[in-house]
């Protein structure tokens, strides 16, 4: 059976970004895996793992009717939990840079927040579906407020980029079943004043939110990230320095293959490059909510919907810290950067979705 085309779409954008990022995590990540490591390969191999073991997953995800992911979706959620209080166990859980957000496996850091991305759309669904489609008032609300303690959690670790995408996913869930104006309004005014406290709340976000606003008043410190991330951008002009020809990963741009992976794009890839980037990834948005917008069923639109936005809100705040239009939040940039657990439940999403695209031109055919 041919599948429909915006299923092509999904699976060649996937493989344009996969492909972009492996080039891009090799070149830039060389010169810090031999600093490291002494292995210039070192963050190349194990970017290749995590692509390896997210194809895997999300060729399972695909092979699973994604209306049996409805059973799951509570004891995902239990154990999306679980694994976050495993984080805080002393001795179970990594830090670094002053977060604690990993579980150690040996061949990968298990980053359980991400999977609360992924669980807590899932749930979104479940609970929407209990409700069959109505949120009429907000006693319908409280089984959602589970996913609230994750991303409290979350924040907890302290990580409130991902805290903050959770919360928009499940939020443009909430929008796409047609949830009352007013609700909708007071979530977002209540997020926004939320978010405002949690950023003047802690010194080190504090710190960050000012560099964002006048990089330049301290360039050798809170503002240094973001200025370096906007000379490897400009530095590349139109079409680039060429590849692996940049300056900037020889440690002077922080987390270059990670959270500045743009800017080392946009340096030795150019304009051409960056815009190439953008437009990839604003088809993949496209075709994922056109599969969205073609399935009929109520939880196949929730679960479609929030998956995309989850990749593509993960994107632009990304994308936009990078380009100094948002503060610094630490998220990686998905399919693309260095990042082995977002790599795996990203790639399992889209395998959900294109499970979705998939039984919905099944269903038109019956």
């Amino acid at each position: 059976m041919r599948q429909p085309r915006t299923y092509y779409w999904i699976l060649g954008t996937t493989s344009t970004l996969l492909l972009l990022g492996s080039v891009m995590v090799l070149s830039s990540s060389q010169i810090i895996a031999f600093e490291h490591h002494h292995d210039t390969f070192y963050y190349f191999w194990r970017h290749l793992l995590s692509i390896g073991l997210g194809l895997a997953g999300g060729y399972f995800a695909y092979r699973i009717n994604y209306k049996k992911l409805n059973k799951i979706a509570p004891a995902l959620m239990f154990a999306t939990v679980g694994l976050l209080i495993v984080v805080f166990l002393p001795g179970a859980g990594k830090s670094a840079f002053g977060s604690t957000r990993w579980i150690p496996l040996g061949f990968m850091n298990l980053q359980p927040s991400e999977l609360a991305k992924l669980s807590s759309i899932l749930f979104a669904a479940y609970i929407i579906k209990l409700k069959k489609g109505h949120l009429a008032n907000w006693n319908d609300y409280l089984p959602l407020t589970t996913i609230i303690v994750v991303a409290a959690m979350v924040l907890l670790q302290p990580d409130l980029g991902t805290a903050f995408l959770i919360l928009i996913s499940v939020f443009t869930c909430i929008f796409i079943v047609g949830a009352r104006l007013d609700h909708l309004l007071t979530i977002t005014v209540t997020g926004a004043f939320s978010g405002l406290f949690f950023i003047f709340s802690s010194s080190y976000r504090r710190q960050r939110f000012l560099g964002f606003l006048n990089p330049w008043q301290d360039p050798q410190g809170r503002g240094f990230q973001i200025i370096q991330s906007m000379l490897g951008l400009g530095s590349g002009g139109i079409f680039g320095v060429g590849l692996g020809l940049g300056k900037q990963k020889f440690l002077f741009l922080p987390a270059a293959y990670t959270d500045f992976i743009v800017a080392t794009i946009g340096e030795e890839l150019g304009l051409i490059g960056t815009i190439g980037l953008v437009v990839a990834l604003a088809m993949f948005a496209f075709s994922g909510f056109v599969i969205a917008s073609q399935t009929k069923d109520c939880y196949g639109k929730i679960l479609a919907s929030g998956i995309t936005i989850m990749i593509i809100a993960q994107a632009i705040v990304n994308i936009a810290a990078a380009v100094g239009l948002l503060p610094i939040t630490g998220v990686p940039l998905p399919l693309v950067s260095y990042g082995g657990s977002s790599m795996l439940f990203s790639l399992i999403g889209i395998g959900i979705l294109l499970n979705i695209a998939k039984q919905t031109k099944l269903e038109a055919r019956d």
